[in-house]
Parts: structure tokens; C-alpha cells; sequence
């Protein structure tokens, strides 16, 4: 998971996409949560890949923009990844819930966006490929704004 584009258990290109976007954000608090998704062998990969969505939604919305600190949040994956081990969540309407009930609030969310400033290029790269150059994340030059090819 750590370069999703080299080295990989996976083949499913969207879940490689995500995990590579979450490599771009810095994301690796849920770990625990894919090793046991994977370890339980009830999930598929396209299965994984809904969830890795969800955790691209949550890190964004609450460390890339809200600015929150991971600790906190280690303990919530862990947490998660634990209920999916004991069988206390089984699918990832519940596990993608899991993860929802951990996210800043929407009105949180739209004070945050308003002040936010991105503190790293490649978190920079992924809002502007998402906002104006979708699929060019690896193209994106920040020093002039524009999508190089």
C-alpha cells in the first residue's frame, strides 16, 4: 500500500488509484482497516475500492482541509478494523458508515474549505485534479497552474 503503482497485492485499477491518491495525501491511518478487509476474505477488491473512496473522502475532509491531526484518528481505524474482526460490522455499507460517523460535520466542513490552505504539493495535486483536471494528477505543474503534457 505504501506505493500502491510499484508494488501491489491488488490488480483492481480503481482500488490502485485510490490507494494511490491516499499515498498522494499521506493517508495511513487505515491500514488496519484494509489488512483485515483483505484478511477476511468476505471483501473483494471492488469492495475494498468503495471504502478506500470513503477514507479519500474522510482525509480530505478532515486533515487536507480541516487540518485535524491523525492520532485521534489511528484510534478510530483501529477501532473499526477491531468491530470488522469480531464480526460486530460485516459490510461496507457498515464500515463505510464507521468512517462517515468520524467525519467533520458538513457545516464543520464548509467553515473549514473557507480558510483551508493546503500544505503540501502533492495534497495540492490531488484537490486540483479533482476540482479542474480529473486524471491528470501526475501532470499538474503548480508553478504555473497548469496541466502539462
Amino acid at each position: 500500500m505504501v506505493d500502491p503503482k510499484r508494488e501491489s497485492i491488488f490488480t483492481d485499477d480503481t482500488l490502485l488509484k485510490n490507494l494511490y491518491v491516499l499515498n498522494l495525501l499521506g493517508a495511513k491511518t487505515f491500514y488496519p482497516l484494509i489488512l483485515v478487509m483483505v484478511d477476511s476474505g468476505k471483501f473483494t477488491e471492488q469492495d475494498i475500492a468503495i471504502v478506500t473512496y470513503k477514507v479519500i473522502s474522510f482525509t480530505v475532509r478532515n486533515f487536507t482541509i480541516g487540518g485535524l491531526v491523525a492520532n485521534k484518528y489511528e484510534k478510530a481505524f483501529s477501532t473499526i478494523a477491531n468491530n470488522l474482526y469480531r464480526g460486530e460490522i460485516n459490510t461496507i455499507e457498515e464500515i463505510n458508515q464507521a468512517i462517515s460517523d468520524q467525519m467533520t460535520s458538513d457545516t464543520q466542513f464548509s467553515d473549514d474549505i473557507r480558510t483551508a490552505s493546503i500544505t503540501t504539493e502533492r495534497a495540492a495535486k490531488y484537490i486540483l485534479s479533482e476540482l479542474a483536471y480529473p486524471d491528470e494528477v501526475e501532470n499538474i505543474d503548480l508553478t504555473t497552474l497548469r496541466c502539462s503534457n
